[in-house]
């Protein structure tokens, strides 16, 4: 008699696939219920709704993970049996309808969206949502960072382009350091694809210093933009990305120094000069310094002052045959904000963590199938 029901399941579920593709393809099954590019269009056209993007012109393998991963938080919802007001989807809902009126209205008529679905897809937002958020209560350590390493969390978004080779090229990656980390990334892997070399490659964006390679939270401290790191079993060979962060408030104060005419520019460079003796050269009459105060950084030519992390660092300039030393000497910004963003981003980063690492534990316990 089991085998018999087993058997009929499949039989059922077979059939009901049949049915599917003959109107539309099946993606993927969660617990042998499928689910299918009707599905999927349903859940883009409501996604539509919350974000302003041309269904005509998108990725949708991104938008079946989405299906994939709100399918699985729905059977682990029920399993669990956790609950969602039906007065929290329905505030979603008219927030939602307030601001889409017409739009919702020209779905429905196109037969394309229903009240019922977007219902449905909130209850799924929300559950993904609540899961998630229970599921932080555990790392919630890991959020809040106390330490701001010299301001390079606070004024920049970091990221880091690294790839992991074999020791046993250690001698060629030496030899073309210098001249590869001049390049794009995608043309250092090109260059490593020609020559053979064996490699892995990654991209991380960098929210908490704390948890990266000593070495590597080292470079960064530095203010530097590559690094060759040579591990027992592997090499290490990365570029470092930064982008200031807008909306921060962000205002540099600094001098420009330059030397007057017939005086040699080597005089900058030889003595040292820095933010505690600066007002003493201002009485050197071979110097030609200008002060600045709270500039903001859209004032400033961002392509340049990119490169200051921290205070008392000083960078030459080369402009139509005149040099000029840039010294930073006060970096202001709305800690405030920058703080909030800050969390808000590492919030942002391991709730994906966790939503990857929840994928990855149920999609075998759920069942999941996938359908080319």
């Amino acid at each position: 008699m089991k085998n018999f029901l087993n058997n009929s399941l499949i039989i059922i579920f077979l059939f009901i696939t049949t049915i599917c593709i003959a109107k539309e393809k099946v993606l993927f099954a969660v617990n042998n219920n499928p689910v299918t590019t009707i599905d999927l269009n349903q859940r883009i056209n409501y996604l539509s709704l919350l974000k302003n993007f041309d269904i005509n012109k998108i990725n949708k393998s991104e938008y079946i993970n989405d299906l994939i991963s709100i399918k699985l938080f729905d059977e682990f919802v029920k399993k669990k049996r956790l609950n969602i007001q039906e007065k929290e989807i329905k505030k979603y809902f008219d927030v939602i309808y307030q601001k889409n009126q017409k739009k919702i209205e020209d779905l429905i008529i196109d037969k394309k969206l229903t009240n019922e679905i977007i219902l449905k897809n909130i209850r799924y937002d929300l559950q993904r949502k609540k899961t998630i958020e229970l599921l932080l209560d555990d790392r919630i350590n890991e959020i809040y960072i106390t330490s701001n390493n010299q301001n390079i969390i606070d004024i920049y978004n970091i990221e880091i382009n690294y790839l992991i080779i074999a020791k046993e090229y250690k001698n060629e990656i030496n030899n073309f350091y210098d001249k590869l980390l001049k390049k794009e990334i995608d043309l250092i892997k090109n260059y490593l694809n020609n020559t053979g070399i064996e490699y892995e490659f990654f991209s991380k964006k960098i929210i908490n210093l704390d948890r990266l390679n000593k070495e590597i939270k080292k470079i960064i401290i530095e203010n530097k933009n590559s690094f060759f790191i040579d591990e027992k079993n592997y090499i290490l060979v990365g570029i470092v990305k930064k982008n200031l962060k807008k909306d921060i408030d962000l205002k540099y104060s600094f001098f420009q120094i330059k030397v007057k005419k017939n005086i040699n520019f080597e005089i900058i460079t030889n003595e040292f000069i820095n933010c505690n003796n600066i007002k003493q050269k201002l009485s050197d009459s071979r110097l030609e310094i200008k002060e600045f105060k709270s500039i903001n950084i859209e004032n400033l030519n961002i392509n340049i002052f990119q490169n200051f992390a921290k205070e008392n660092e000083r960078l030459i300039i080369k402009n139509n045959k005149q040099k000029m030393l840039i010294l930073v000497c006060k970096i202001d910004y709305n800690k405030e904000i920058a703080k909030d963003k800050t969390i808000e981003n590492n919030l942002i980063k391991i709730a994906d963590e966790i939503e990857k690492d929840f994928i990855q534990k149920y999609k075998n316990e759920f069942n999941l199938q996938l359908f080319n």
